[in-house]
């Protein structure tokens, strides 16, 4: 709902809520194979969630003369309750089934209960002066039932300016000049996504190996602490600076940004590792700092504009340096994680081909034989262990980006898409499908190039070679880097006076095929992910035909 209480000043209340009930039963009969032989199984489970959400603002316009203000305020909040029951019971009637359990043997009875809430308080002010001059300053609090008592608060200011030089009068008579904007902006944003309760000790009930002990000859269920409390649980907190250009030239023939950010993030929300002896794995605290710095850049171009030809090429390229900068109690690593390094850094060993027959008395020294995979002894103390890794790479590309042109001929339009990537490793688990595990598949490329003393190879071992740590290595890590042709599609559109007489204000049919072509040197099924086996790309062929009336 939204109302003008007075002129110029409007307020707004936008409420929603969402309710889910799930409701599972679930009967196994006696003579079904099981986990229970000869015995009737009842499973029930109920769930409830609910979702509530309430934001409320009140906004003021001002125009006069040169000035223009729009200043909000406001207050949201959002509340979100999950129940679970499940209970399973043995020996459960087969005319009732899923009710009146009480008629059977209880096996387990299990409930769960989830609640969080977030409050939030907010101003903004947008400022323009001659429409050349362009302020904005934001200020947010949040308060998040997640984390610890007298830390659920965080305050996050932000601030933008721009400056739209083109409309200065000693740039007004540029003719060529259709748009230059100078932007900068700095601001300081939260994070609250860890799970609810994660600041408070918790106690583990439920029946588990961790959980039951025998007295007597009967099981019994106890309980033991399963989470650390961590009174000092906070938001984690990023705070950036951007600087940004926005150009347009020609009668916007040429257009395009050019950004740059430096972003740093603090008291980072981090599992960290304990020593089992503590009687815990991890723990969930506010450790360290990260920077990301980079840019990134757009260029649209008309390179042709005629009555029967236009040709528009668009490009765009990003870069990002990632740097962790600080771990907590003055570590220089924590789990896979390294001061210095890129938050997707490559630990490993390195890989160093196979021992060739010249190399048989120092291949001893490792246990190995000529035919078997050389890893590199970094340290040369005649010893492969882990502290022989290195840094060989990191897993996020260093830059990305795409490349497209559009071809307009009479009613033909034809488009080629590109995109590509790079800077990056990626894990492909084929790399090392040879003949060491009598069960798996033997890939082509290793029957053509496996070792034999006759046929020495440096890429993969000879037949039953039975020193198979290529895993432990960035053997099986390859470059990622990519370019893919990503969509190519033809179209026609027929004239005016064919729609005319069709009755139709359009027609257009097309083909298009998508994943066409990928120039790569990495080898697994899909250049594009990050998972080692995923569902390979298709290419993909589309044919259709629109018509508006």
């Amino acid at each position: 709902m939204e109302a003008e209480l007075i002129k110029n000043l409007k307020l707004r209340t936008e409420n929603g809520g969402e309710f889910i009930n799930n409701q599972s039963n679930v009967f196994q009969d006696s003579r079904m194979t099981g986990i229970y032989k000869n015995t009737n199984i009842s499973d029930r489970e109920n769930g409830e969630q609910f979702y509530m959400q309430t934001e409320n603002t009140l906004t003021y316009n001002l125009n006069k003369g040169i000035h223009r203000l729009t200043a909000v305020g406001g207050f949201s909040a959002s509340v979100f309750n999950w129940t679970k029951v499940t209970t399973q019971v043995l020996n459960a009637s087969n005319i009732t089934q899923n009710d009146n359990l009480g008629t059977g043997t209880p096996k387990f009875v299990n409930s769960d209960r989830v609640k969080s809430t977030l409050a939030s308080f907010f101003v903004r002010a947008n400022y323009s002066l001659l429409d050349k001059y362009l302020l904005t300053v934001t200020l947010r609090a949040d308060g998040s039932s997640r984390f610890a008592k007298g830390n659920k608060w965080g305050y996050f200011p932000s601030g933008g300016f721009a400056w739209r030089i083109n409309q200065e009068d000693f740039l007004k008579d540029v003719d060529f000049l259709d748009n230059l904007k100078l932007r900068t902006s700095y601001g300081i944003v939260g994070n609250q996504e860890i799970g609810s309760y994660q600041s408070m000790a918790q106690v583990d009930a439920a029946s588990s190996r961790y959980t039951d002990y025998v007295f007597g000859g009967d099981l019994a269920t106890g309980s033991r602490t399963s989470i650390l409390a961590q009174p000092d649980l906070t938001w984690e907190k990023s705070r950036q600076f951007d600087l940004g250009l926005d150009f347009a030239f020609f009668n916007n023939r040429l257009s395009g940004s050019i950004d740059t950010y430096d972003k740093y993030t603090y008291d980072l929300l981090y599992n960290v590792p304990l020593p089992l002896e503590s009687g815990y794995r991890t723990a969930l605290v506010n450790v360290g700092a990260m920077r990301n710095k980079g840019f990134e850049f757009t260029l649209n171009t008309v390179n042709f504009n005629t009555k029967n030809f236009v040709w528009q090429t668009s490009f765009t390229y990003s870069f990002n340096d990632n740097e962790i900068e600080k771990l907590y109690n003055g570590l220089n690593r924590v789990g896979d994680y390294f001061v210095g390094k890129s938050i997707n850094v490559i630990y490993t060993k390195r890989f160093g081909g196979i021992w060739q027959s010249d190399e048989a008395e120092v291949a001893k020294v490792y246990n190995a034989e000529p035919g078997d995979y050389k890893i590199i002894d970094a340290n040369r103390n005649n010893i492969i262990d882990d502290d022989d890794r290195d840094f060989v790479g990191q897993t996020v590309p260093q830059y990305f980006g795409s490349f497209s042109n559009t071809f307009k001929l009479y009613g033909f339009d034809f488009t080629v898409f590109l995109t590509f990537a790079g800077g990056h490793k990626i894990y492909n688990p084929f790399a090392y499908l040879d003949s060491y595990s009598p069960s798996a598949n033997m890939s082509l490329d290793y029957y053509n190039n496996y070792w034999t003393v006759d046929r020495p190879s440096n890429k993969y071992p000879r037949l039953g070679s039975t020193n198979s740590q290529l895993y432990e290595t960035d053997g099986v890590y390859q470059k990622g880097d990519y370019i893919r042709v990503k969509n190519v599609e033809l179209g026609y559109t027929f004239p005016h006076s064919i729609n005319k007489k069709l009755f139709v204000n359009n027609i257009r049919i097309y083909a298009s095929v998508q994943n066409l072509l990928t120039f790569t040197d990495y080898t697994g099924f899909d250049v594009e992910t990050n998972n080692a086996n995923p569902y390979p790309a298709c290419r993909v062929f589309m044919g259709g035909l629109s018509i508006n009336f």
